[in-house]
């Protein structure tokens, strides 16, 4: 089973799944799922991963039915998991039959004194808060050396909330066909901040000129 998740890891699987379920939970038996995971490592013979699905919402822990190689990814590696919800799947988790695995964009919020003067556009499909980290759905050409990074003015708002700017950017490449691209960007630093009251994100987004500052509270 380890020589299966390694592989796993290698494929870009294009397959339709969904968030599981409407409730705060891992999904129903059978359900196929997709979900932004942190690998949280080996336990009893097997990976387990964690996440939560929006929000504050209450912590999924998962687990596989093989092991991944801890030198190849290292436990806190944020991953996209593709998976069958097990037969057993409760509230708070179980086991799940693994489908594939994907390394994601990932960056930790930076502080900074002054907001930007440009940031680089994105073509954004989706964003939601996962706990301490924002995921980030998009389309970016295919090449390696694509990033997309976030910074924070290090003053809050008059209404506490932390101002958030969100880049991309990628070599240029002409002939490279544009992907399906997820990030996850840990801000935990600036939303667990005393006195933050949420974040206010800015994000040059080049698939609605009309959706690009999106707000998320603690009180939400």
């Amino acid at each position: 089973m380890n020589r299966l998740l390694k592989y796993l890891l290698a494929l870009a699987v294009i397959i339709t799944a969904t968030a599981c379920g409407d409730d705060d939970n891992g999904g129903t038996a059978g359900e196929l799922c997709e979900s932004v995971v942190t690998f949280t490592g080996n336990r009893e013979g097997v990976a387990w991963f964690e996440y939560r699905k929006v929000g504050d919402s209450p912590l999924i822990t998962l687990h596989g039915n093989g092991r991944l190689d801890e030198k190849e990814v290292e436990p806190g590696t944020r991953l996209l998991m593709r998976y069958y919800a097990g037969p057993d799947m409760a509230a708070d988790g179980g086991e799940v039959s693994i489908i594939g695995l994907q390394r994601v964009l990932t960056d930790t919020v930076e502080t900074v004194a002054v907001a930007p003067e440009s940031i680089g556009p994105l073509y954004l499909t989706a964003i939601e808060r996962s706990g301490e980290y924002l995921n980030i759905y998009s389309q970016m050409p295919a090449v390696k050396g694509r990033k997309i990074t976030v910074e924070a003015i290090s003053t809050p708002a008059t209404d506490g909330t932390m101002e958030l700017y969100i880049s991309a950017t990628a070599p240029d490449d002409p002939t490279a066909y544009r992907t399906t691209t997820v990030a996850s960007l840990w801000i935990g630093p600036v939303w667990n901040k005393a006195g933050t009251t949420g974040v206010t994100v800015h994000i040059d987004n080049t698939n609605n000129i009309y959706r690009k500052v999106f707000t998320f509270l603690k009180n939400d």
